[in-house]
C-alpha cells in the first residue's frame, strides 16, 4: 500500500514539469496597432500641414491675380455706325469708305460712305475753292440717308447750310456728326436731332 501511494506521487509531480503550450490572447496586439494608427495619423497631419502652407497656383478657384483680364485685350478692328434721328435707331455692321481727298471729285475733303441692305448713308466734308479745307469759310458739311429701293421709306438729310449747324468730329478713326435731319419727304424745314457715330476701317 504505501509502495502504490509513493509511486501515485512521484507520476503526479513529472506531470507537473512538463511545458505548456502558448497561448494567444485575443486583442494581445491592439497596443501595436494603436501604435500604427497613432503613425498614421501623425504623418496625415503632416502632409495637411504643408499643404496649407503651399502657396495657391495661378489660375486655381482661390486665386484672382492670374488670371487673364479684359480690359487689355486688343481691338478686334471692326467697323460699324449708328444713326439716331428722333425716335429711330438704324445700325450699321460696317462702314464701306472712308476717304481723304477721294479722286472722283476734287471739292470733297472728305467722304463717309456706307451701303447695307438698299440703305445708304453718305458724310461729306466739302470745299468749294477745291483746297479740300476740312473746316473753314465756305467748307460745307452734308449728311445724306436714303433707302435706295424706295425713298418714300427714309429720306433725309443734314446740312450745315440748311437746319443748324452740323458738326462733325474726327478722332482718329472715329467720326461723329450731330445736328437736325430734315425729312425730305415733308414739308418740315426744322428737323429732328440727330447723330451720326461711325468707326471707319
Amino acid at each position: 500500500m504505501l509502495l502504490s501511494l509513493l509511486f501515485a506521487a512521484a507520476c503526479g509531480s513529472s506531470s507537473d514539469d512538463e511545458p505548456r503550450a502558448a497561448t494567444t490572447t485575443v486583442g494581445a496586439d491592439s497596443s501595436a496597432d494603436a501604435s500604427t494608427s497613432s503613425t498614421a495619423d501623425e504623418s496625415s497631419d503632416q502632409t495637411a500641414d504643408v499643404a496649407a502652407t503651399e502657396p495657391p497656383v495661378a489660375g486655381d478657384s482661390g486665386d484672382t491675380s492670374g488670371g487673364a483680364g479684359t480690359d487689355d485685350e486688343p481691338s478686334d478692328g471692326s467697323t460699324g455706325a449708328t444713326l439716331a434721328i428722333g425716335d429711330q435707331t438704324w445700325s450699321f455692321t460696317r462702314v464701306n469708305l472712308c476717304s481723304e481727298s477721294p479722286p472722283e471729285d476734287e471739292s470733297v475733303a472728305f467722304l463717309l460712305l456706307i451701303v447695307e441692305d438698299d440703305l445708304q448713308l453718305s458724310l461729306r466734308i466739302t470745299d468749294p475753292t477745291g483746297e479740300r479745307r476740312t473746316e473753314g469759310d465756305g467748307v460745307v458739311n452734308t449728311i445724306d440717308f436714303f433707302n435706295t429701293a424706295d425713298p418714300t421709306l427714309d429720306l433725309w438729310q443734314a446740312s450745315s447750310q440748311s437746319a443748324g449747324n452740323l458738326f462733325v468730329v474726327r478722332d482718329g478713326s472715329t467720326v461723329t456728326a450731330e445736328t437736325n435731319f430734315v425729312d425730305l419727304r415733308t414739308d418740315d424745314t426744322v428737323g429732328l436731332p440727330g447723330r451720326l457715330d461711325a468707326s471707319c476701317p
